[in-house]
Formats: C-alpha cells, sequence, structure tokens
C-alpha cells in the first residue's frame, strides 16, 4: 500500500488506493501514531477459534490496549470493535482496560462495536456504551 498498489488482488479496490503521497491517507504502522491522528478508530483483528471452539480474544485485547494507552487522558477518542464476536465482548474485555489505565469511558474514549458479519453496504447494528457515543454513530 506504500506503493500505491493493492495487496489484495481483488481489482475493485484497485482505484481505491490513493498514490503514494496523497493527502487522502497516511500508512503507518504505528499505533500511536494512527490514535494521535484520528478521531475515530475502527479496529479490525482476527479472532481466531480454537480447537475446541473457544474464541482466542487476545487480538481484541493487545489492540484495544495499545490503541487506549496511545488515546491519553481527555481526547476523547471513539474506538470501535469491528470484528467477529459474542456479544458483550467488548465490554467485558475493554473496559477493565479502561479501569486499569485510569481512562473514563465518556471523557476519555468512547467505546462501540458493530459486527462484522453484515453486508457492508447495508445498515449495520451497532452498540456503545454511552447515548453520546451511540449518536455519533448514527448515519
Amino acid at each position: 500500500m506504500h506503493e500505491g498498489k493493492n495487496p489484495l488482488g481483488d481489482p475493485d479496490l484497485d482505484d481505491m488506493i490513493p498514490a503514494p503521497g496523497s493527502d487522502r491517507w497516511h500508512i503507518t504502522r504505528s499505533t500511536a501514531e494512527a490514535t494521535a491522528e484520528c478521531d475515530v478508530l475502527i479496529v479490525t483483528v482476527p479472532t481466531p477459534v480454537s480447537p475446541d471452539l473457544k474464541p482466542d480474544l487476545s487480538y481484541v485485547e493487545s489492540a484495544g490496549r495499545a490503541v487506549f494507552e496511545a488515546a491519553g487522558n481527555g481526547n476523547r477518542k471513539v474506538v470501535i470493535l469491528e470484528s467477529t464476536v459474542y456479544p458483550g465482548v467488548t465490554a467485558s474485555t475493554w473496559l477493565p482496560i479502561l479501569d486499569e489505565l485510569g481512562l473514563e469511558e465518556g471523557k476519555d474514549v468512547e467505546v462501540a462495536y458493530c459486527p462484522e458479519r453484515f453486508n457492508p453496504r447495508g445498515p449495520k447494528p451497532r452498540g456503545s456504551t454511552s447515548g453520546s457515543c451511540h449518536r455519533l454513530l448514527e448515519p
């Protein structure tokens, strides 16, 4: 993507990849850099299943922790989890991290969830832990 090329091989996406140096987007591998530049962050991570069919939520936890550590206090970032997880994972995984880091949900960050397994062009259910965040996510 740094070279302006589509890494996925899907020709329908070729025109969506901006040329190198474009002002349309900035590519980084640094969570801290991306968090500093964005007001809304969408976390999409794999959620593999173990042989005994239990989801491995370690990617959800580590990605959330990295974003929340970079967000800092008082910056009110909106962080949306968009991965295949069961109901309640966002709150049970991310809210304890906020407490541990001394961040206040609704003040320092807003936490929301939007399931991945829906038609990307159609309406999507979404959830958040606060009414103000839910209003931000309305189409």
